[in-house]
């Protein structure tokens, strides 16, 4: 699960943060033409490698500026919507930050070349109005979103209405544009993109965002790449205090200028339907700050390799059983099961010998659809034991096979509101 799923509890609930994009955004930009490489499991075509210089250095999202050189002369990117490579998402929240800062740093560098959506490159169009709203999403969208928590602040406190309305023609306006949006996101992302998810995931790195805006536009050309560090454990809850404090800041700020408006009433001069408008969205912010807030408290993660529930049958047979007769191989019940262990269920584990029971007692699992695989024993409960896999290369190559191509890995797909609430008021209320 990347950090997102992980920290609010909903690996099987919630779709992973980069589903939409490639899922959906990913796919459309193919039907224009205008996809580009995301540097993993991909395919370069070397001739075209090499007519263009190799790979290009002068944005560390070499491979975004990649397909764009290859577009101005005239060949293409083409994505291929289907799963056939697995990797790593950042573990946590530093690192998922490091990354989408790197994405936008690495933008705003493709802005000062001459591939650039300006620029002098003969990049076809179609790219150039691509590459451009991805400029706007990183700057001006991340702009919007601070603008859209310091307005009703601003309200509150002060009494500057920025917009004025009445709320018959919020609701006829803007109603129906909200609602029109709300709805085609939702059905043409299949579920994966809802409102206050999606803005709370954007308000996260918005901050990283606007920092590499302005350093990939007006700063040093020469900026170091910063690799996301992935493959890490933690065995505590960690408060991102850093990146939570702005969000805890601002939702005061919020609830207290709510608070105190209720209190003293409308300012003088001011319409009831701007202070109703101006509560809604007051409401909706505080909402998708503490979403926010949450995300920013990681939940352990105690293992480097991913491990899945499971309910299989399986063998186990111990190897070295010194002292001991041979004994054959006994059906357990995988429950869990990793690259680097499984738990194996047993109904009669404690009228085993109590030396077959010691750690590090070498055994072998037979597991359906890889064959024998060597472990050791770690410890072991009153209905299972829980092995350690030491296996050689074609039995890891299998074990990967299995897990990750198989029935064990099936990303979420569609998130139904009311699943979302239940699941945010659970890691809220506990």
């Amino acid at each position: 699960p990347d950090p997102i799923q992980l920290n609010l509890g909903g690996r099987n609930v919630l779709a992973d943060e980069q589903r939409f994009f490639f899922d959906v955004i990913m796919a459309s930009k193919d039907a224009h033409g205008t996809a580009f490489s995301c540097g993993t499991s991909a395919l370069v075509r070397a001739e075209c490698l090499r007519r263009i210089g190799l790979f290009p250095t002068e944005s560390v999202t070499e491979d975004l500026l990649l397909s764009i050189k290859f577009a101005a002369i005239g060949y293409r990117t083409v994505y291929l919507n289907e799963p056939l490579t697995k990797g790593l998402a950042p573990e946590g929240l530093h690192e998922y930050l490091t990354q989408r800062g790197r994405w936008c740093l690495g933008t705003m560098q493709v802005v000062r070349t001459p591939w650039s959506p300006a620029g002098s490159a003969p990049v076809p169009l179609m790219t150039r109005l691509h590459t451009l709203d991805t400029v706007l999403f990183w700057t001006v969208g991340s702009l919007m979103r601070v603008l859209c928590l310091l307005v009703p602040i601003l309200y509150w406190w002060t009494g500057v209405a920025v917009m004025q309305t009445d709320l018959a023609g919020m609701v006829s306006h803007l109603g129906p544009y909200w609602v029109a949006a709300v709805v085609y996101l939702g059905w043409v992302s299949r579920g994966t993109n809802l409102p206050i998810m999606a803005e709370a995931m954007s308000l996260l790195v918005t901050r990283e965002a606007l920092k590499a805006s302005v350093i990939g536009l007006f700063g040093s050309r020469n900026q170091k790449f910063k690799v996301t560090a992935k493959g890490a454990s933690r065995g505590s809850v960690v408060v991102q205090w850093g990146v939570a404090m702005p969000f805890i800041v601002l939702a005061a700020l919020t609830a207290g200028g709510v608070a105190w408006g209720l209190w003293v009433g409308p300012g003088e001069g001011t319409p009831p339907d701007v202070e109703t408008m101006n509560l809604f969205w007051s409401m909706f912010n505080i909402v998708t700050l503490l979403v926010a807030v949450m995300i920013c408290v990681e939940q352990p993660r105690y293992r480097r390799e991913e491990r899945f529930s499971a309910d299989e049958p399986a063998r186990l047979e111990w190897l070295r059983a010194e002292a001991l007769r041979p004994l054959p191989a006994l059906p357990v019940r995988l429950t869990d099961i990793s690259i680097s262990g499984c738990a194996a269920a047993m109904a009669d584990v404690a009228h085993l010998p109590p030396a077959l029971l010691k750690p590090g007692a070498a055994m072998r699992v037979h597991v359906d659809g890889v064959g024998p695989v060597s472990g050791q024993l770690r410890w072991d409960s009153p209905d299972a034991l829980h092995i350690a896999f030491t296996p050689d290369p074609p039995q890891e190559a299998r074990l990967i096979r299995k897990l990750f191509s198989g029935d064990y890995v099936r990303p979420v797909s569609a998130t139904a509101p009311l699943q979302l609430m239940r699941l945010l008021a659970s890691r809220a209320f506990g």
